[in-house]
């Protein structure tokens, strides 16, 4: 390491970062092994999402759900400050406190500053209150508690009298996993074989990684589905292939409407295909959880499900689908030769790096290139 690598702070920033650990210090309450633990899971989850601009008042919780939130985040935060500030006054102490420690350390305590502001000890401040109230069933929660033929009955549903035809969109949603938006678009579909159909996804919900945010969304993605004709929808895309006379191996395009007609689209033909059912929660989303159901039943790799699911971190499909409700999710064939525009961030590599600070100051004094 070079003399220009290192970092030396006066006596006033010693000063300064002594005053500062004091404040954090006093953020720290003593609790049990439980609550400390979900205080450290709730703060991990928030403390990447804060420094994107995404805040839990942001959100609508339950007030339980707030309150454990809000005391987790301020607790995290307080933690990491503290132990960033021991670490840095320690290396300082023996002249061997890098730039880009000290960085890293100025970045940690002016974040949670922030939190600090927002969140204090005490009653919440009333602008920065979330709405609160009881929080709606996740679509994980509600596809498990469909019928298995719910696909079939949807599809039924999809057309009739005074019903726009929207079948095309339908099947794109069951086989695909889209984004509304995505959808809205437009997705190419190739015919690659018989029984076998390419389709390419432009994505959404995208943002490129700069400094220490990291990206969201895969610009593209496509992937193959083989036996694809062992569902309904499947067998459709096929027939309308051959009745356009769509040739081998040339792209053809399906664009559905804004995201919100779609949305009501499918909510309408939910109340068609179950009448006895007040509100059947189906939703274009709950074909996206049926399409991450079925690539965890297959086995596809979680770098592959998160890219072909238009993510870049192997946290998200955690959100989407789970292996036991494939039987639920319905066929679409089998899915292979995944391909996304970013590479995949592992989340196992990166929490492994993060909660092992010996590790992590020595890949930053390598300079490996690792998004924080």
């Amino acid at each position: 390491m070079s003399q220009a690598d290192l970092k030396s702070i006066t006596d006033r920033q010693k000063a300064e970062l002594i005053e500062q650990r004091k404040i954090f210090a006093k953020a720290i309450k003593k609790t049990s092994s439980a609550t400390q633990k979900l205080y450290a899971q709730r703060g991990e989850y928030w403390w990447g999402r804060i420094s994107q601009g995404d805040w839990p008042h942001d959100h609508t919780m339950a007030r339980g759900t707030w309150q454990s939130t809000r005391s987790g985040v301020r607790w995290y935060a307080s933690m990491l400050a503290v132990e960033g500030i021991d670490r840095a006054l320690k290396k300082a102490d023996r002249g061997e406190l890098t730039r880009a420690e000290w960085l890293d350390i100025q970045r940690t305590i002016e974040r949670a500053t922030d939190i600090h502001y927002a969140y204090p000890v005490g009653r919440q401040k009333q602008e920065t209150q979330p709405e609160i109230r009881r929080m709606k069933e996740s679509k994980k929660i509600k596809l498990k508690r469909l019928p298995e033929n719910w696909r079939e009955r949807m599809w039924e549903a999809a057309t009739g009298p005074g019903v726009k035809d929207r079948r095309p969109h339908l099947a794109m949603l069951a086989l695909t996993g889209a984004r509304p938006e995505e959808l809205h678009k437009g997705i190419q579909i190739r015919r690659v074989g018989d029984d076998a159909i390419e389709f390419t996804i432009q994505g959404a919900k995208l943002r490129e990684a700069r400094g220490d945010e990291v990206g969201h969304g895969q610009e593209w993605r496509k992937f193959r589905i083989d036996e694809v004709s062992d569902s309904v929808e499947g067998r459709f895309l096929i027939e309308l292939m051959e009745h356009k006379n769509a040739e081998r191996g040339r792209a053809y395009s399906i664009a559905g409407p804004t995201p919100d007609v779609m949305r009501k689209y499918v909510d309408r033909t939910a109340k068609r295909a179950f009448p006895d059912i007040r509100n059947p929660g189906i939703s274009p989303y709950t074909y996206r959880q049926s399409f991450f159901s079925r690539l965890k039943a297959q086995g596809v790799k979680m770098t592959d499900i998160s890219g072909g699911g238009g993510q870049q971190s192997t946290r998200s499909p955690g959100w989407y689908g789970r292996r036991t409700q494939s039987n639920i999710a319905g066929k679409g064939g089998r899915i292979s030769g995944i391909e996304y525009a970013t590479p995949v961030r592992d989340r196992q590599a990166e929490r492994n790096l993060y909660w092992q600070p010996a590790e992590r100051e020595q890949a930053m004094d390598r300079g490996d290139d690792m998004e924080w």
